[in-house]
């Protein structure tokens, strides 16, 4: 694992100029609403798949583990 943290640190610093550049090429011929459409879709793949990428077990998302953590509104209504 040691090994790929330079490629990680280039494969970064590679796709932040990439990124950059791209994002000024889409606000001037798209718009900046799609721009932050496209950063935003970018971002939340990235999101979605590091857990896989880093070969770690998928853990819950945020929302998951709140309805796991909180009460059922059944549950409550019952007892109120």
């Amino acid at each position: 694992m040691a090994q790929l943290v330079p490629w990680v640190w280039g494969i970064n610093g590679s796709t932040s100029v990439l990124g950059s550049v791209l994002a000024i090429s889409i606000a001037i011929n798209l718009g900046f609403r799609v721009t932050l459409v496209c950063g935003l879709l970018v971002y939340g793949i990235a999101y979605l798949t590091a857990g896989y990428i880093a070969g770690g077990e998928r853990k819950a998302s945020p929302i998951e583990a709140l309805r796991q953590s909180a009460p059922s509104a059944a549950a409550s209504r019952r007892t109120a």
